[in-house]
């Protein structure tokens, strides 16, 4: 079986790959903004995209669970890397459509020169 070299600036953790904050910051990039269950899942389908000789052996890479990427992004925001936009949506979700209070969908971008100034936003908060 062929496996593909991976360098090391390019590995992500736990012998993954490709790095989740590169991946955030490239698919802010692309999106300008959006919120973490929608960046969660579109890393889960780039590992899953995959070759699966590439994997380690022959085994599909497997993304962190939501709650580890959610403290991953707490830690992007905490590095100046990525900041809470202003832009906040009420959930749609099929298993909150019976809840009084819907919850808060935030949304982060890329940290811009425009940013230095204002207080961080914590993505609990």
């Amino acid at each position: 079986m062929t496996t593909r070299p991976i360098e090391p600036e390019e590995r992500g953790g736990f012998r993954k790959p490709v790095s989740l904050e590169q991946f955030v910051v490239e698919h802010l990039q692309e999106a300008g903004e959006d919120h973490p269950s929608a960046i969660h899942k579109a890393y889960k389908e780039k590992l899953k995209a995959i070759d699966l000789p590439a994997c380690r052996r022959g085994v599909p890479y497997k993304a962190s669970t939501y709650y580890s990427f959610t403290r991953q992004l707490q830690s992007m925001v905490l590095k100046g890397i990525i900041v809470q936009s202003d832009r906040v949506e009420v959930s749609d979700s099929l298993h909150t459509q019976h809840w009084e209070e819907k919850p808060k969908r935030k949304y982060y971008r890329l940290k811009g020169e425009h940013d230095e100034n204002e207080p961080r936003k914590s993505i609990t908060g």
